[in-house]
């Protein structure tokens, strides 16, 4: 889907950028119009105390019943959800989200909007962070730090707009003393530096692209490649990646990570092109009351188009590194790994991607001629694209359009034994 930057931040950003403007004779008040006796001074003194107590008498309100809740008041507040929340028909001070998966702990928020409450049978933990309109996605009760004890993880939305979007993951950890634990996208940006830098991008102009890596202190890892949808021409220049505005918290099999979307930046475009962006995932480490990453071994750099995620057959799915022998003759990708996914038995010398669980790829370097050596257009109409190798046979399946798109579908087979291979086998285990 296409996103693009919160309109709301231009403004500022302009009015930060150009600087204080110089101070003048010629702008400067007349000295008559300037003064102001003691007496003003007082007041204006006292209605600016009265607007920050004010405002502070608010704030203190809205924390009352964050931190004044009881297990009673939250009881009694079960009968209303998001639903009685959204239709402004929730007379309480709270209203009920549900049970964390894996425990009977529960999740309520402030019908002000203030906060939320965690509950643990009769402990109650209060989690000052504003509550948006889009509940949790994932609301997840495991030994995050196997220490033998149980820890409490949600997911909340900060903000959400045209162009932006951040989640932070929420941790309650009963034997702390320090609850909620955070981590947001300013851990990334901000905490130790900007992480996002090393992700470097570099323009292919020659075939419209741009190449992509990851550069973590000089180890360079996760080199690929993604097409851009428009042509790089004239004042229409790429201008990299930019990270930040688009920040989710993910809970994959039994591990809580990250997700941050880069968008293409342009140099006549204001708004970063997320169709053609790219994916930096990385893998949250809970450990002694605080949330951290591992730099080199538990991060991702995936194109947006090679994204995926888990489903209810194959399990939790991730994808491996970026590599440019895929399946086919010239085409590169990713593959998709799951626990729960077992390679068929196979003789030796097969290719990786004919025992892999999928993936998704593109050509990457034939040219224009092997192309047209097996594709096929009637009336502009994509109706064949058929590769074959050694040892593969393929069945067309349909041809399609979809909007301006046409498209076509192959099922593909792979012999996964030689037949001296064949020949030699003593069980009767399954060929493919």
């Amino acid at each position: 889907m296409k996103r693009k930057v919160l309109f709301g931040i231009l403004p500022i950003v302009l009015m930060c950028a150009c600087g204080a403007p110089k101070v003048t004779e010629s702008v400067l008040l007349p000295a008559s119009v300037s003064e102001t006796t003691a007496d003003d001074m007082t007041v204006s003194e006292e209605k600016t105390d009265e607007a920050l107590l004010e405002t502070e008498n608010e704030a203190d309100e809205n924390q009352r019943f964050l931190y004044s809740a009881t297990i009673e008041a939250l009881e009694a507040s079960k009968v209303y959800t998001t639903e009685d929340w959204y239709s402004d028909n929730v007379a309480s001070d709270y209203f009920f989200i549900g049970e964390f998966e894996g425990s009977s702990a529960e999740l309520f928020i402030l019908t002000n909007g203030a906060g939320y409450i965690v509950r643990v049978k009769d402990d109650l933990y209060p989690v000052a962070v504003y509550a948006n309109d889009i509940e949790p996605h994932y609301m997840i009760a495991a030994d995050f730090d196997k220490d033998g004890d149980t820890e409490y993880g949600f997911t909340a939305c900060l903000g959400r707009g045209t162009g932006f979007y951040s989640e932070e993951l929420m941790i309650i950890d009963p034997g702390e003393e320090n609850n909620p634990i955070l981590f947001g996208v300013d851990d990334l940006m901000i905490k130790d530096g900007n992480f996002f830098e090393n992700v470097k991008a570099e323009e292919d102009k020659e075939n419209n692209s741009y190449n992509f890596c990851l550069d973590i202190d000089g180890r360079i890892s996760d080199k690929g490649s993604a097409y851009l949808a428009s042509e790089i021409t004239g004042d229409h220049q790429f201008a990299g990646l930019v990270f930040g505005d688009i920040f989710y918290i993910r809970f994959i099999g039994d591990q809580w990570l990250f997700d941050a979307l880069g968008g293409t930046t342009w140099s006549d475009i204001y708004m970063p092109q997320y169709e053609e962006g790219v994916h930096l995932y990385g893998k949250l480490i809970y450990k002694d009351g605080a949330v951290t990453f591992s730099k080199t071994g538990g991060i991702k750099l995936v194109p947006e188009w090679a994204t995926i995620f888990e489903n209810e057959k194959t399990g939790d799915i991730e994808y491996g590194g970026y590599t440019e022998d895929f399946f086919i003759y010239g085409s590169g990708g990713y593959f998709a790994y799951s626990d729960s996914f077992a390679a068929p038995n196979h003789g030796e010398g097969v290719p990786q991607g004919w025992l892999s669980l999928g993936g998704a790829g593109k050509n990457v370097y034939l040219s224009a001629e092997e192309i047209s050596n097996h594709v096929k257009f009637e009336d502009g109409r994509l109706v064949e694209c058929y590769w074959t190798d050694n040892h593969t046979a393929i069945h067309k399946i349909i041809d399609f359009t979809f909007d301006d798109y046409s498209a076509v579908v192959y099922q593909y087979c792979f012999d996964l034994y030689t037949a001296p291979e064949l020949m030699e086998k003593e069980d009767d285990s399954p060929e493919c």
